[in-house]
């Protein structure tokens, strides 16, 4: 055994960390990240090169395009993605927050007496997870859609 090493790790801990796949920031960046380039891809494919001064509104003064251009073309997307990473990291980590919260209370009442209680809330806990999992890929792919389907055609 190597020094230092920990004999309780098993290797399946070293590989996962026991968070959902939609808990790891690294996954919903990558989603979102998917998402910002459909957005790009989608406008340029349905409007051509046209995407690029198409991204301002229609009736905006010529002295506010030069601000507002950087602000829908660059930022508007990049918040769209950001907001989806959040949304989706948030929420799914708030469920893992509340379960081992619940967890905690066997110990610091320091009685197995708590288990029946907790194992049927448990079970409610763990249900609600599920239907909030697939509530939130709802609103991540409906959200998608939307921003995807904005960039389709001029404001």
């Amino acid at each position: 055994m190597v020094t230092g090493q920990d004999p309780h790790h098993s290797v399946l801990t070293k590989i996962w960390s026991g968070i959902t796949v939609t808990g790891d920031v690294s996954v919903t960046v990558t989603l979102a990240g998917a998402t910002l380039f459909l957005i790009y891809g989608t406008g340029f494919a349905y409007q051509g090169i046209r995407f690029i001064p198409n991204s301002v509104p229609n009736g905006v003064p010529w002295p506010l395009w030069p601000l507002l251009w950087p602000l829908e073309f660059i930022i508007s997307p990049i918040a769209k993605a950001f907001a989806l990473t959040v949304r989706l990291l948030a929420n799914m980590t708030a469920g893992h927050v509340v379960i081992l919260a619940l967890l905690g209370f066997i110990f610091e009442f320091r009685s197995y007496a708590i288990v029946p209680i907790f194992d049927w809330w448990s079970n409610t806990i763990i249900s609600l997870e599920i239907f909030v999992a697939f509530v939130q890929a709802f609103i991540f792919t409906s959200l998608t859609s939307l921003f995807v389907g904005s960039s389709m055609h001029r404001h």
